[in-house]
């Protein structure tokens, strides 16, 4: 990687450097197979099984670029008072034997997770890694002769560790790929948006959840298990604990088993009504608000293919950036009533792959986790489409 990225860098890696040097001392392999994503939503993890669709490029086409968006890979749960909230209830109130069970399981690993909340993990970093290995073998024209690639992060470390095994993998595929590397603090709020709208989440809560069958299993006494913490942020705490612990790699059978498949599946239920409102349709200034991320995406690529300066343009980020540009897209569906956030798993990335015929005519589609969602389009016309989202989302944010 060139030394004038890390300059540039420098202030934020300098929290991070330590621990992506210690992780890239550690095996490199493949990424596990994924458990089912069994309603772990955005903690589930990326599956490299999955059957994918892949329409070969038309007879004339070669690949000549590829721009993308790609969220950080596995991690651990994403704010350190949810850790905090099961481990002061579990250890305060009055346990019941199946509570006793569970808290035991919690004890087991809460050591090894402490103080971690939302750092990324080694499979994380793998997940990265495999992932531009495939990019590499599924596109060699991209990637032959002169290759350079550019690539920009959130400013968050998760994601900067995730461009950055990235990158590296890229380069272990062929010395000679050029890789450039930044965190531009102007694209940092594109990179990491966060929804303008947000609902009451507590109150949809208490709408579709009983708190009392699964606090009655746990405590002997419920209400004063009540008072130890709000009951919303201990059950949402609990259900998450459980689903990121393949993430950092325990068994999460024990965890999970706290709540009933019933239970389970409305809790799957309430993070997707969230997400459908904070990042879908469900609130359409929440997608509108994304087309500057869109926008970065025709104007790089406009220019990219203009110069030849650059085959493949990266960048890293979050899954509430990720999902309403594709609810701006409208893609798949995501352009629906409705978001199942088992489709938006650690390491979930968009590419955009170009290909180009003698006469110059440049055609596109656009993959979702390595799947096609659109056919091969000429880009003039992908182009005035996203030009058209782009008018849209500002018509309507400035209503």
């Amino acid at each position: 990687m060139r030394t004038d990225a890390m300059f540039k860098m420098r202030g934020v890696l300098a929290v991070v450097l330590c621990l992506f040097l210690s992780a890239c001392t550690q095996d490199r392999q493949t990424p596990p197979a994924a458990a089912p994503a069994d309603g772990k939503g955005v903690y589930a993890n990326y599956d490299f099984h999955a059957q994918v669709t892949d329409e070969p490029v038309p007879q004339g086409y070669e690949p000549f670029y590829i721009t993308h968006y790609g969220r950080h890979g596995a991690r651990h749960i994403n704010r350190e008072w949810e850790y905090d909230a099961v481990a002061t209830v579990l250890g305060e109130a009055s346990l019941t034997p199946f509570g006793q069970e569970i808290k035991a399981e919690f004890d087991r690993i809460y050591p090894h997770l402490k103080g971690r909340a939302t750092d990324l993990t080694l499979l994380g970093r793998e997940q990265h890694r495999h992932l531009a290995r495939r990019m590499y073998e599924a596109w060699p024209e991209v990637f032959r002769g002169r290759c350079h690639v550019e690539a920009v992060s959130s400013d968050i470390p998760r994601c900067i560790l995730s461009m950055n095994a990235f990158l590296s993998s890229l380069e272990d595929c062929r010395a000679s790929i050029s890789t450039f590397a930044d965190v531009n603090s102007a694209l940092v709020p594109v990179l990491k948006k966060k929804p303008l709208v947000r609902i009451d989440a507590d109150a949809k809560f208490y709408e579709c959840f009983d708190p009392d069958a699964l606090y009655g299993r746990l405590f002997t006494d419920v209400e004063a298990a009540r008072k130890l913490y709000a009951v919303p942020d201990f059950v949402r705490s609990l259900f998450y604990f459980g689903a990121h612990l393949e993430c950092v790699g325990f068994d999460d059978t024990v965890m999970r088993g706290a709540f009933t498949d019933e239970e389970a599946s409305v809790m799957a239920d309430l993070d997707d009504y969230k997400f459908f409102h904070h990042c879908g349709w469900g609130t359409q200034v929440n997608v509108a608000s994304s087309w500057p991320l869109l926008e970065h995406f025709v104007t790089m690529a406009d220019i990219d293919i203009a110069t030849g300066d650059t085959d493949v343009r990266l960048r890293f980020g979050h899954d509430n950036t990720l999902m309403p540009l594709m609810a701006l897209m409208k893609v798949g569906a995501f352009a629906g009533e409705s978001i199942d956030s088992d489709m938006v798993p650690m390491a979930a990335n968009l590419r955009w792959i170009f290909a180009r015929n003698k006469a110059g005519n440049v055609i596109m589609k656009v993959q979702y986790n390595e799947s096609d969602v659109t056919p091969w389009t000429p880009w003039t016309e992908y182009r005035d489409f996203c030009l058209g989202q782009i008018e849209w989302a500002k018509s309507l944010l400035d209503s």
